[in-house]
């Protein structure tokens, strides 16, 4: 049953991974959808696993390094502190969800030479943003006391608005809907 449930939390991830995608592609039509970190370069051992979204605008040489979390509302007090724990963004920690978020971004970001390959966008040219983009509010979103800035934790539904502070639009493009 753990089996199960497992998979279908994975298909509905994999489901949100492609609306984050689909949602970003008026305004950053250059992107990949769940791109293994080997193909950008990293060994295998450690697993470093996959960026849900990676975006990029070669103009502003902005690379969004997206996590797509499609996690449960914490409804109690207890629900938010499990959250909060399985999300400090400790990298040390091979079980944080967030750390191995950070990881993926370290790593990235000491060897960018394949990313830069892919993008067009010159290594020294690149302003990385990692984002964690949640379904819906999430404790994360709210508290300095993680490991990752509070900034960079955004629902789909706040998704446009966070990129017009990070890029600098197109007038042509299309707006987010």
């Amino acid at each position: 049953m753990e089996s199960y449930l497992g998979s279908i939390a994975d298909k509905k991830g994999h489901q949100f991974a492609g609306e984050v995608a689909e949602l970003l592609k008026s305004i950053l039509p250059d992107q990949r959808v769940e791109i293994k970190m080997t193909a950008l370069g990293a060994p295998a051992h450690p697993d470093l696993g996959d960026v849900d979204v990676l975006a990029w605008d070669t103009k502003c040489g902005v690379v969004l390094l997206i996590e797509c979390k499609r996690l449960k509302t914490a409804l109690t007090v207890r629900q938010v502190i499990q959250q909060l724990e399985d999300f400090r963004g400790d990298t040390t920690n091979k079980e944080d969800a967030l750390g191995k978020h950070k990881r993926r971004v370290d790593w990235l970001k000491q060897n960018p030479d394949e990313l830069s390959r892919l993008t067009g966008i010159p290594e020294d040219q690149i302003s990385w943003k990692p984002l964690v983009v949640t379904r819906g509010r999430v404790p994360m979103s709210f508290i300095d006391a993680i490991d990752f800035s509070k900034d960079q934790v955004v629902t789909i539904q706040d998704l446009e608005d966070h990129l017009t502070s990070l890029i600098v639009l197109d007038p042509q493009a299309q707006p987010l809907t």
